[in-house]
């Protein structure tokens, strides 16, 4: 069982269309350093779960427990262009000190509840006569176009 828990202290590259798990014990906390500064970071709506930017470094965030934490809780960072998502699952069993981000690979995975709904992501009208959005003119659908930041318009 000792094999399947996670060190420590580890590098890691993540793919960005994961969630990934962060072991938290509680009374300790977890350094997580990204490959780019934190713009923003949300620990969710409870108090499970604290994260604080470090003063000196945009790049690392701290996080721990909440009191009376006993359940999971999640960690949402976006640093500059990319975003990454946490599990902080509380443990009396094993602990990450640190968890660096060396480097991220993929992207959030798009979610098409109805075939006939494609996303897309444009900067102004004329992108929806792009090559990607023509290939599927063949299928009925409604073309949503979001307008906004690299971010897709999704923060």
């Amino acid at each position: 069982m000792a094999d399947s828990l996670p060190p420590r202290i580890a590098t890691a590259s993540l793919d960005k269309s994961y969630v990934h798990k962060l072991y938290v014990a509680e009374g300790r906390s977890s350094i997580l350093i990204f490959p780019c500064n934190i713009k923003s970071f949300s620990p969710g709506p409870t108090k499970d779960i604290v994260a604080a930017l470090n003063d000196r470094d945009s790049r690392y965030i701290e996080v721990w427990l909440g009191k009376n934490s006993g359940q999971p809780g999640g960690l949402k960072v976006l640093c500059e262009d990319q975003f990454f998502v946490f599990d902080v699952i509380p443990s009396t069993t094993t602990h990450q000190d640190i968890l660096e981000v060396k480097k991220s690979y993929g992207m959030p995975r798009t979610l098409v509840e109805h075939p006939e709904v494609i996303e897309v992501a444009a900067s102004n009208i004329s992108d929806l006569n792009s090559p990607k959005v023509a290939k599927h003119k063949k299928l009925p659908k409604i073309v949503r176009t979001i307008t906004s930041s690299k971010t897709g318009g999704r923060e």
